[in-house]
């Protein structure tokens, strides 16, 4: 063979093979490209047939799978509701919202009650005292029933007063023996400082003990709050009406009508704070319950389960952490109606500016009888105070005759323009009395 014959056939060898390789790099890449997509979409439908298996083996909690035991005829007693049946495959949760008469139409519809806020059920009759919308879900590995049952309770005859305090029967009948705190799985012990008006929350330590202090409250204790004794956890309302015809929020029931609860609502509404009274936290206020800030009432709520054992004592110390401070409330009218703290939506704390644009003045018309002098000359005193702030001059003039004093209040106001503006004003000052547990 010639020498440019084995050229030629050496060159079509080259093409050749740079066309099969070509061939097969194509091929490949298409095979790869097929396979990672497919594998995409197995794994995505994978995911999804995983989600929604999840999401079916959580049954709703519906007529057909459970049944209760409770009596539907008027009373003025409280209802112990049984419940009967339950597909036990599942945790039961449930959660307990007083109701008033008023409001027994729109019960269906209230506000949805988050996952979280649930109790689980313990398998012992749930005691109810008022007319009450109760909510109940299944659980399972965290996952809980989509839609909540509603079982509204409405047979309840409203007594028009509610007790306060507890009986000695139900002291001593709930107290707490010492080998109860040794054996306890509850992972908070609470006690509440009824001379500081402080609550401390302790977690265990290696020992097993209740000694390691985790979270400290400022509170209200009251003149029927017991000053010594351990007693578990009842029973928990995320709306619970009160002594008073009052409401508090996210209340746990301690032992007879102690509870821990929110500062006192003047109705079942988040804009309905009793402002005063949360001014007091801190100090003696309650007729016997513990108020709290409405973040440390739904603390308790969320994370102290039933049977949390609750320890009462007194001691001019406050505690390990010491007692926080809540701040005053009642001058800011454009948010005291609310509690700085409540995590619900709407909450006008949360975007307030911090500066009030209404100014309140607080002026008192005084009068006093003085006795008249040995001469029965009239005597006349005159104080003036001035209080001078940046373009403002405050005058407070004050006379006094032998038989009335009394108090005017004169505000002058200089501008910039040179003209004075001058303002007698006469108000009266009321006082505001609060009820509730």
């Amino acid at each position: 063979m010639s020498r440019i014959s084995k050229l030629k056939q050496k060159r079509k060898i080259i093409l050749i093979t740079s066309i099969i390789i070509a061939i097969v790099t194509v091929v490949a890449v298409t095979i790869a490209t097929f396979a990672i997509k497919n594998k995409n979409t197995i794994e995505t439908s994978e995911v999804q047939e995983i989600e929604e298996i999840e999401v079916a083996k959580i049954a709703d909690v519906l007529d057909s799978n459970i049944q209760f035991d409770y009596n539907t005829e008027p009373t003025e007693e409280s209802i112990e509701l049984k419940i009967k049946e339950y597909d036990e495959s599942y945790n039961l949760y449930y959660c307990i919202k007083e109701i008033g008469q008023e409001e027994t139409e729109n019960a269906e519809n209230s506000e949805e009650i988050e996952d979280k806020e649930y109790i689980l059920y313990n398998g012992e009759p749930i005691s109810i005292e008022a007319n009450s919308v109760l909510s109940f879900k299944y659980e399972k590995d965290g996952i809980y029933s989509e839609k909540a049952y509603k079982l509204q309770i409405t047979n309840i005859i409203d007594k028009g007063e509610i007790k306060e305090g507890a009986t000695k029967e139900e002291l001593e009948k709930g107290k707490v023996e010492e080998k109860d705190k040794v054996n306890s799985t509850q992972p908070y012990y609470i006690r509440i400082n009824y001379t500081a008006n402080c609550v401390t929350i302790y977690k265990k330590d290696d020992n097993g003990n209740y000694t390691v202090p985790v979270k400290a409250m400022v509170c209200s204790t009251g003149a029927a709050t017991p000053t010594k004794g351990t007693y578990k956890t009842l029973n928990k309302y995320v709306w619970k009406q009160l002594n008073g015809g009052v409401w508090g929020q996210y209340s746990t029931r301690i032992v007879g009508h102690i509870l821990f609860h929110s500062v006192p609502y003047a109705s079942a509404n988040h804009n309905a704070l009793k402002y005063v009274a949360y001014d007091k936290l801190g100090t003696k206020a309650s007729a016997g319950c513990i108020r709290l800030t409405t973040a440390d009432a739904k603390w308790i709520y969320d994370n102290c389960g039933l049977g949390t054992m609750v320890e009462f004592y007194s001691d001019s110390n406050p505690g390990p952490l010491g007692k926080p401070s809540a701040r005053k409330i009642a001058s800011i009218v454009e948010c005291r109606d609310w509690d700085p703290t409540d995590p619900a939506p709407g909450n006008p704390w949360r975007t307030w500016n911090g500066v009030s644009t209404q100014t309140q003045q607080t002026q008192t018309k005084q009068n006093t009888t003085i006795p008249a002098n040995n001469n029965n000359k009239p005597q006349n005193t005159s104080i003036n105070t001035t209080n001078t702030n940046t373009g403002n001059t405050n005058t407070q003039n004050t006379n006094t005759n032998n038989t009335t004093a009394n108090t005017n209040t004169t505000n002058t106001n200089t501008n910039t323009s040179g003209n004075t503006n001058t303002t007698n004003n006469t108000n009266n000052t009321n006082v505001v009395n609060q009820t509730g547990e």
